[in-house]
């Protein structure tokens, strides 16, 4: 008998939340300055790094989304969470970003604010299969499967939240829509007693 094992996977898990959350995405928008960035094409992020912090309902709703991630999907009973930073971003017509990861963080989520025609996906990246300079060729398209693909793209809807690896690096890709893309980022790591003996740690109120 054969099998196939994806040994050690990058897990990215993605949803759609059913609340009503246009009222607080209109309020978000339109609360917060929008600074460019060097690493980013027509790409702005907000000033505010603690967005969260200003609508607890949303802040819980999506802890909430993530502990059952980590429960049901991760087994991961012992270990609590919590969000620390958290940004809005604003991409306009034929605006991009680097490919990044991000830094000081555990797991990474990002919630989208509307479905868009010719919306800009988010595409993550195996920086250690270069499609460029490997040895292999990178299979068709259609048959790449999160096997033997070296990046993958999500193309967001309204209310979808998805959760990946703070490691995994990815990118805004090219968006087209003359509609600017709207997104809220965020990070979250463990917190309370993680670890035993001589790398038992105790983290709380991270700021």
């Amino acid at each position: 008998m054969s099998i196939v094992i994806p040994l050690f996977p990058s897990v990215l898990y993605s949803t759609t939340i059913p609340e009503e959350y246009t009222e607080t995405y209109d309020e978000m928008i339109t609360s917060y300055d929008f600074v460019s960035n060097i690493h980013t094409k027509h790409t702005y992020i907000s000033s505010e790094y603690r967005v969260l912090d200003n609508y607890p309902d949303l802040h819980q709703r999506l802890l909430t989304e993530f502990i059952f991630f980590k429960d049901e999907v991760m087994k991961w009973y012992d270990t609590d969470f919590q969000i620390v930073t958290s940004w809005l971003t604003k991409t306009e017509k034929e605006g991009t970003s680097i490919m990044h990861c991000h830094k000081n963080s555990f797991y990474s989520g990002v919630l989208y604010f509307k479905t868009i025609k010719d919306v800009a996906p988010i595409e993550f990246c195996n920086m250690s299969v270069d499609p460029g300079s490997y040895m292999i060729n990178t299979p068709p398209l259609e048959l790449q499967s999160s096997i033997n693909a070296s990046s993958w793209q999500i193309n967001p809807v309204e209310n979808q939240l998805v959760f990946f690896p703070s490691h995994l690096f990815h990118r805004i890709n090219n968006h087209q829509s003359d509609e600017p893309r709207y997104s809220l980022a965020f990070n979250i790591i463990p917190t309370g007693v993680i670890g035993d003996s001589d790398s038992r740690v105790n983290i709380i109120n991270i700021k």
